[in-house]
């Protein structure tokens, strides 16, 4: 009774913990965002998951009654569309139910305290977004710990749930992006597991049978493509052919598979009848053009090194799950291959889809709620590390699992919503580092490289797939298109001098065998007035039409210049030719 109390007691100090520093950090890092910004919760994607609550419990799908702009003002997230009377997002509605709980509390006390409602946008359900992230989190690890029970001590337990907390991205889209999808469809996954495992242990429980069902479902309604937890069911726990089948029998059994149907039908229900009300059918695509243009050419490569957000370069604890996951291959252990084939189905989905890398997001974000089912083989290195009797495994393990935890944690406070940089630009990843406390350089020249596949970089360019010369993408330009790849910086983001030439080259494409007219312009501004401008033609010798071509372009800067002066390079296409643009490179020296 005693070991009982004491075991209690430190899974609830344990978990308070946790709870307190991550408010304390979600705290520390949204004190200064202004509330209708990039930096606040309620922005582009994370509105459009919100946008449900607001628009069926105090809006009741009347655009009308929205505040004035809200979709502007919230970073185009989802579309009031004035003239239909429709609320227009392509993301599903699986968060906004997650946070329905806490939606109409906030808003009773908002009516209550006369705080600023803002027709549902305003400051009160920004910090509500933040505690309700953070709650499912705890509650998500608790269900872990329950889970992990049936195969580890319980120091591996804590320990692997401690890490997996700190040194995954799973931190980052609870404190500080947590209107993302991830953290909730990460306590779903935990919920999905416990339940399971308790189904299986139980003798098939009924109960939690409907109970996994109900998180499968919701699961699903946040991300479709989580319906690869349900492959979980047949293969937990399988060591034979002969299981997999009791299991598939065990599933079509109408007990079950009834009411599982039943769940996801109810669970699915809102969000087609909201394609109902938008689309005029109950089953619709709501991506519009974007979708699984890599099928045939994954960036598997990409999705795990890229620095512009690769999985084991933002949260490299993934190596050691990866270890993990071999060694328990190795091992013979049960559910090794199949968490291989998860590992990879994931990096599959992700390096297949067209935006591989997910927009502004820190590391692959798509891996979040994956790490509930990969603690496992995280708790197999774990167990070995601590079972070893050769010092130097342990050792060696502790240093490699600390420092990636150390590194995660330090990349997420100096992270700030998107890399702005290129798909292999290493000089943006150590500026990266440098602002993470992880590197000093001896100066701030790192030069810039745009391959126009992160679409952070493109504002205001005529993105295009007809022609690219490396990746999927170049910019396009043509009579509605006059300037393009445009590069900004300021001379205070030098040190420890101001660079005194600029080395600037790009590809082109031209479609018409006349001579381009285009330029590579260099220009340096302070308070609207022009300081120094000078440009140079792209096409120095005529090249044949539908070949790419390359230029680079040296200008030497004036002297003397403040610390606000702005530097920006350009093309300039004052004759408003068709041509293509792509692997833009500007170095500083």
């Amino acid at each position: 009774m005693m070991k009982y109390s004491v075991s209690r007691f430190f899974s609830v100090l344990f978990f308070s913990i946790l709870c307190v520093c991550s408010f304390l950090i979600s705290l520390s890092l949204h004190e200064d965002h202004d509330y209708q910004t990039w930096k606040g919760e309620i922005w582009a994607d994370r509105a459009g998951y919100y946008v449900y609550l607001p628009g069926a419990l105090l809006h009741r799908f009347d655009v009308s009654s929205f505040p004035e702009k809200i979709d502007e003002k919230t970073g185009y997230g989802f579309i009031l569309d004035q003239d239909k009377n429709r609320i227009r997002t392509k993301y599903t509605c699986g968060v906004a139910v997650m946070l329905i709980p806490f939606f109409i509390p906030t808003h009773f006390m908002a009516k209550l305290m006369n705080w600023e409602e803002a027709g549902g946008f305003g400051p009160v359900y920004h910090k509500m977004i933040g505690l309700a992230a953070i709650l499912y989190l705890i509650f998500g690890l608790w269900l872990l710990k329950l889970f992990l029970a049936a195969y580890f001590r319980p120091l591996i337990q804590y320990l692997s749930i401690f890490f997996i907390y700190a040194g995954t991205n799973l931190l980052y889209y609870t404190v500080d992006d947590p209107l993302m999808s991830h953290v909730y469809s990460f306590f779903l996954f935990s919920l999905f597991l416990f339940s399971l495992q308790q189904f299986l242990s139980r003798r098939f429980s009924s109960a939690y049978f409907l109970l996994l069902s109900l998180s499968l479902s919701l699961s699903v309604l946040i991300r479709p493509t989580n319906i690869l937890l349900m492959g979980l069911f047949f293969f937990w726990d399988v060591a034979t052919l002969q299981e997999f089948g009791r299991r598939i029998r065990l599933f079509l059994k109408p007990k079950f598979l009834i009411p599982f149907l039943v769940i996801l039908c109810i669970t699915l229900l809102p969000q087609l009848l909201y394609w109902k009300y938008l689309s005029g059918t109950y089953f619709a695509y709501s991506y519009g053009d974007e979708g699984f243009r890599n099928w045939a050419n994954p960036r598997f490569a990409e999705v795990w090194f890229s620095t512009l957000n690769g999985l084991f370069l933002y949260s490299p604890l993934y190596l050691v799950i990866v270890a993990g996951i071999v060694l328990m291959i190795i091992r013979r252990r049960s559910n090794g291959i199949m968490l291989l084939c998860l590992f990879l189905a994931v990096s599959y989905l992700c390096a297949a889809w067209q935006t591989w890398y997910f927009g502004c997001s820190f590391g692959q974000r798509s891996f979040v709620e994956y790490s509930a089912i990969l603690i496992v083989p995280f708790g197999v290195i774990l167990d070995e590390m601590v079972s070893s009797k050769r010092r130097w495994v342990m050792i060696v393990t502790s240093v490699f699992i600390l420092f990636f935890t150390y590194y995660t944690i330090r990349m997420t406070f100096g992270y700030e919503k998107c890399f702005f940089g290129s798909t292999w630009d290493g000089g943006q990843f150590l500026r990266q580092l440098e602002k993470s406390g992880l590197y000093k350089g001896r100066n701030n020249y790192y030069p810039f490289r745009n391959d126009f596949e992160n679409q952070a970089l493109c504002y205001g360019d005529l993105l295009t797939t007809s022609v690219s010369r490396s990746g999927m993408y170049s910019v396009q330009l043509d009579s509605t298109h006059e300037f393009a790849a445009k590069h900004t910086t300021y001379v205070w983001d030098f040190h420890p001098a101001p660079p005194t030439r600029i080395k600037a080259g790009l590809s082109f494409y031209k479609t018409d065998p006349q001579s381009l007219g285009a330029m590579l312009v260099c220009a340096v501004d302070l308070n609207g007035q022009s300081l120094f401008w000078e440009s140079s033609r792209i096409e120095d010798e005529i090249i044949p039409p539908e070949t790419w071509g390359r230029t680079e372009k040296v200008f030497v800067l004036p002297s003397g210049l403040q610390g606000d002066a702005q530097i920006s390079i350009y093309v300039w296409n004052p004759d408003r030719q068709c041509m293509y643009l792509d692997d833009f490179i500007v170095r500083f020296q």
